[in-house]
């Protein structure tokens, strides 16, 4: 928000009371016509929310209560404004106030249906930050069967193999949950857990994880599917690029307030973004999508994805200025750190090491994109002039709190940046205008994860 229209906000805010004393005042000795108060109050409420959440988009208690201030202010005003109830009102203002409240209870009458129908029928679309896990969970899981680059999940809704209990298993298992580097964007055979098996040779990697879900939901898979299962280790990887921003730090009311003012969380704003995002991703783009049969062996998946093995076949899944936006985004949260968030994503951490119990517990850290690429990421500051960006402070934090709790943790970075650039500057270990890794990545991350696996035991 520019500051002309901040501090016209605060301005309003700020002389909230005195607004409202003189409407109270006037109203007193004009009688208002009721209906149109009534009516003019919801239209500031719904105004003022709809307001907060397409333009901070963050939920913040303070900056809602000053939100709500400036709102109170508006309908003193309003109030001041309004003919009393004795004079003939004019047709004009009339039809005003009518066509205001009508948009504004639509407005409102489409979030509720998006909910309900979020509830009914769960989906990546209309998938909400403050949703309860479980509800997040089941809108973002893969469906058992469900065929991912011509591989089936197996019955749990993972892109893996069948889980097998302890005591039918032949060799040790670890258990690595994760986001959407879990969900992968590259067919099994190349996925990074797949990779450190064929390393290692001796020990089963369990790959539990979907896109979308942040460190609150690996809290839950950790208790629901990976305990049950009794592995050797457990392992969680956290995305750098935005599992700070998936953690939810709210507490108490402000789980309430949350599910309304931040943006992430109100659907009439929310899905047209995601349909805008989906219908800007390249046509080609399909092949990350939909694969009709299973490619039962390598060679057929190398037909069916070509890509696999020439990063210059690979389908850029997004455009040029959609993934910049995008990248600049996540780097705005990692690169400038709010603390409430720090902390609340350094205490899931702990929760997560807590409930692993007795079982060796371990966090993979997996750089975003620009942490590895170095012309992108000179974009993104270039992009953000008014930006106090940190490329590495989250990476930092992260392995110095697990150095000090006794976390075993695995800093893919080092890794990845010990990839000679390419003749074009880039490492090309991502895909093309993407935010997850390519086949090359996952070898190299598969690779580096291995001697980590083999000294959790």
């Amino acid at each position: 928000m520019d500051s002309p229209s901040a501090g016209a906000i605060l301005l309003l805010a700020t002389l909230a009371p005195v607004l409202c004393l003189l409407a109270a005042r006037r109203a007193g000795r004009r009688r208002l016509h009721g209906p149109t108060v009534a009516r003019l109050a919801f239209v500031v409420a719904v105004v003022t929310w709809l307001g907060y959440a397409a333009i901070l988009g963050e939920f913040h208690r303070v900056r809602v209560e000053v939100a709500a201030a400036a709102g109170a202010g508006a309908l003193g005003l309003l109030l001041l404004w309004v003919r009393p109830a004795e004079a003939a009102p004019r047709r004009g203002r009339r039809l005003a106030h009518v066509l205001a409240f009508d948009l504004c209870l639509l407005a409102l009458l489409a979030e509720v249906g998006l909910r309900i129908v979020a509830r009914v029928a769960p989906t990546t679309l209309l998938a909400r930050s403050a949703s309860g896990v479980e509800e997040r969970l089941a809108s973002l899981a893969f469906s058992p069967g469900e065929n991912h680059f011509g591989f089936p999940c197996n019955s749990r809704g993972f892109y893996d193999e069948e889980f097998l209990p302890r005591e039918r298993r032949a060799r040790p298992a670890v258990a690595v949950i994760g986001d959407s580097y879990s969900a992968s964007t590259v067919p099994h055979f190349f996925h990074y857990t797949t990779v450190c098996e064929r390393a290692l040779g001796d020990v089963d990697l369990l790959n539990l994880g979907w896109g979308g879900i942040g460190p609150d939901e690996y809290l839950r898979l950790l208790e629901r599917e990976a305990s049950p299962l009794a592995p050797e280790a457990i392992l969680v990887a956290l995305f750098l690029g935005n599992d700070l921003v998936e953690v939810r730090p709210w507490t108490g009311i402000d789980w309430l307030l949350a599910g309304w003012f931040d943006r992430g969380n109100v659907l009439l704003l929310e899905l047209p973004r995601r349909l805008r995002v989906l219908s800007r991703e390249t046509s080609e783009t399909a092949v990350f999508r939909a694969v009709p049969g299973r490619a039962s062996a390598l060679e057929e998946v190398r037909a069916e994805f070509p890509w696999v093995d020439d990063v210059a076949l690979e389908p850029g899944t997004f455009s040029g200025e959609e993934f910049l936006r995008v990248a600049t985004r996540y780097a705005a949260t990692f690169g400038s750190i709010a603390e409430r968030r720090w902390n609340a994503l350094a205490a899931r951490v702990l929760d997560l090491r807590e409930r692993a119990g007795p079982t060796p517990f371990g966090v993979i850290l997996i750089p975003d994109v620009s942490m590895i690429e170095d012309a992108l990421w000179e974009r993104i500051v270039a992009a953000s002039p008014d930006v106090a960006l940190d490329r590495h402070a989250l990476r930092e934090r992260l392995v110095a709190l697990c150095a000090a709790q006794g976390i075993p943790c695995l800093d893919l970075w080092p890794a990845l940046r010990a990839v000679p650039p390419g003749p074009d500057g880039d490492r090309h270990l991502y895909l093309r205008r993407d935010l997850h890794w390519n086949v090359r990545g996952n070898e190299v991350a598969g690779r580096a994860l291995a001697p980590f696996v083999r000294a959790l035991f």
